[in-house]
């Protein structure tokens, strides 16, 4: 309770006294409004090197909000797909040297590798191939770039296309050893407004543009935020 009446006493007097956000406004006398004169210090940004990182066990429920469907089979079973390609692959892939067929060596190796490369998806669609890890994400980058972002704003195929562009760029990033305002204007320049279309408040600043009871005086402000507190 002490730390929700502290966010509401937070909350509240920024709300009336524009001067203790973290944007910067000045009071004009002549027509009885405010006019922002510094924003850049309410857009919140990481202050280190991170990582946005998924638990494994939310991995299935993050891949049903994304592609619109869950598969139980997949979920329940992760071995089962791949050992059915698998065992095909190899059938096809003695079949061929039992025939001397070369086509069919060849194609029954790539159906080994992709029952390998299935098994791989399949566990981490059930959530057992560890935490989804997407960055590293520089330091300077807007936070609210990522923390909003919004499922249902795009089609399942541009989402999936973006997440895997965001985590291509990120991983780039580190390999090509891109860091810091380098990395955040790359960052920005290649997907940063396709992140703010896709945004649930396409916004990086906080506590931006409400002006209610700031003309009131202290004590009326005071009285205000008492009143409030019965709500």
């Amino acid at each position: 309770m002490a730390g929700r009446l502290a966010a509401f006493d937070d909350a509240t007097e920024k709300l009336l006294w524009p001067e203790k956000r973290l944007s910067h406004y000045q009071y004009s006398e002549a027509d009885h409004s405010w006019s922002p004169t510094d924003l850049t210090a309410a857009v919140w940004k990481t202050d280190r090197p991170t990582e946005l990182r998924i638990p494994e066990a939310y991995v299935p429920d993050l891949l049903a909000g994304v592609l619109g469907y869950r598969s139980a089979l997949i979920i329940g079973y992760p071995w089962l797909l791949p050992s059915l390609v698998g065992a095909a692959a190899l059938l096809v892939l003695l079949l061929g040297s039992a025939r001397g067929r070369t086509g069919l060596r060849v194609l029954g190796a790539f159906g080994v590798a992709a029952a390998l490369l299935l098994s791989v998806a399949t566990y981490f669609a059930a959530g057992q191939r560890g935490d989804l890890a997407i960055g590293p994400i520089p330091e300077g980058t807007p936070v609210n770039l990522l923390a909003n972002f919004d499922v249902n704003k795009a089609n399942k195929a541009d989402l999936v296309r973006l997440v895997i562009k965001v985590k291509t760029l990120l991983a780039a990033m580190k390999a090509q050893n891109v860091t810091g305002g380098a990395a955040v204007t790359r960052l920005e320049r290649e997907v940063g407004s396709q992140l703010l279309h896709l945004s649930k408040s396409p916004d990086l600043i906080e506590d931006r543009g409400h002006w209610f009871g700031t003309q009131l005086p202290d004590s009326d402000k005071q009285d205000l935020i008492a009143f409030m507190k019965t709500f």
